[in-house]
């Protein structure tokens, strides 16, 4: 549920599949892998897709990678798991990752609503941390984490398989494996449309 892509020293980019377990896993294959690490541009993080959100209540998230543009100020809420900390500023370095991800998932819920007249309800979330998402942005990797949430049977007995959704699976790997794609083979022209379309969300969120 970890995908890692990149650009290595050969010709073709390659894309790593990571079935592994929540972040230690993440943590053994960035230890075990130092030849390649350096080589990964990108990680995305599947964690808690496909959920029926008829059933469990939570909608899908895009979960952004802490940049300028990606770090606001959330009301006080009693129930997450994780508490607000002070963001050093020089971590904050911005990157194209955020806003090209949510396009590419936008543009598949249009499509997915015009196809089977359903729409497909895409949000995203400022970064909160603790999953595998972490792992690699600690070590220098911009990194999202695609996930449904707020789940009443997060953790639970009742996080059950026929909870799940065919629909929001498929929409979910399609729009990361479309980014995760175009992000590993584009060319010049394809880098000049993506800087135009991170400087006019960027404006827009201004």
């Amino acid at each position: 549920d970890k995908l890692v892509t990149g650009v290595q020293t050969c010709a073709l980019p390659i894309l790593t599949f990571l079935w592994v377990n929540e972040i230690t896993g993440s943590r053994r294959w960035l230890s075990e892998h130092p030849d390649e690490k350096p080589g990964v541009k990108y990680m995305f993080s599947m964690d808690m897709t496909g959920e029926d959100i008829t059933k469990t209540g939570g909608v899908f998230l895009v979960e952004r990678w802490p940049d300028p543009g990606a770090v606001w100020q959330r009301a006080w809420d009693p129930h997450t798991e994780w508490g607000a900390s002070r963001i050093d500023p020089k971590t904050l370095k911005g990157d194209l990752l955020n806003d090209l991800h949510l396009a590419i998932c936008e543009r598949v819920a249009k499509k997915s609503e015009a196809a089977a007249k359903r729409p497909w309800d895409v949000r995203s979330n400022p970064y909160e941390g603790g999953s595998d998402h972490t792992q690699f942005g600690s070590a220098g990797v911009p990194s999202v984490l695609d996930w449904h949430f707020t789940d009443r049977f997060y953790h639970t007995n009742r996080d059950t398989a026929e909870k799940t959704s065919p629909d929001e699976m498929r929409n979910v790997g399609v729009a990361v494996a479309a980014s995760a794609w175009l992000m590993a083979s584009a060319d010049a022209q394809m880098g000049a449309a993506v800087t135009e379309l991170v400087t006019k969300v960027g404006n827009a969120r201004v």
